[in-house]
């Protein structure tokens, strides 16, 4: 996860950057000591999103774009709440941060349409190095998103699907059936 994460730095960056301005620039507000309506919406999607790729709901490509969904929006956050605390402001200032997930939502169609398929070409070279290694065939060997679809060749040879597996970035391994 943190290869993929660094693949990203660009663009979690920019989503700092926006919610570091949004912080710093988008404050006041009506003071609530409750969290602002689209916080909480926001809040509770994050934790829907980290469960269904944590336990496996969803795979692939959809699992990427929904990791870089996380990490953007926890950027965003982490970004307006330094700096609405080094402005010494309340987090309770959060009412117009919404703002900039106008501009987070970009950059993170942009590292899904830019960076997520310039880091699944990594690794198929990486997962097609292995498997050239090994004897197989590694045309027989997809990657999508962070995940690696397996020829079920692959069944027998459990230290090939450990090495694939332990492959930076590489989020899990699964046996197609042939």
């Amino acid at each position: 996860m943190l290869d993929f994460l660094i693949h990203l730095w660009p663009w979690l960056a920019g989503s700092l950057a926006t919610g570091a301005a949004a912080g710093a620039f988008l404050h006041g507000g009506t003071l609530r000591r409750r969290p602002a309506r689209w916080l909480s919406w926001f809040g509770a999607a994050f934790v829907a999103g980290a469960a269904a790729v944590a336990l496996g709901a969803v795979e692939g490509a959809v699992a990427a774009a929904i990791e870089i969904a996380l990490a953007c929006f926890l950027a965003f956050i982490l970004g307006a709440a330094l700096l609405a605390a080094a402005r010494r402001g309340s987090l309770k200032d959060h009412e117009r941060w919404a703002v900039g997930l106008v501009p987070v939502a970009l950059l993170w169609w942009g590292a899904v349409e830019i960076a997520a398929p310039a880091y699944e070409a990594q690794a198929q070279k990486r997962v097609a190095a292995l498997a050239q290694g090994a004897g197989l065939d590694p045309a027989g060997f997809t990657v999508s998103g962070r995940d690696v679809t397996a020829p079920g060749a692959l069944a027998g040879k459990t230290d090939l699907a450990a090495e694939i597996a332990a492959t930076p970035g590489v989020r899990r391994v699964i046996l197609a059936r042939d």
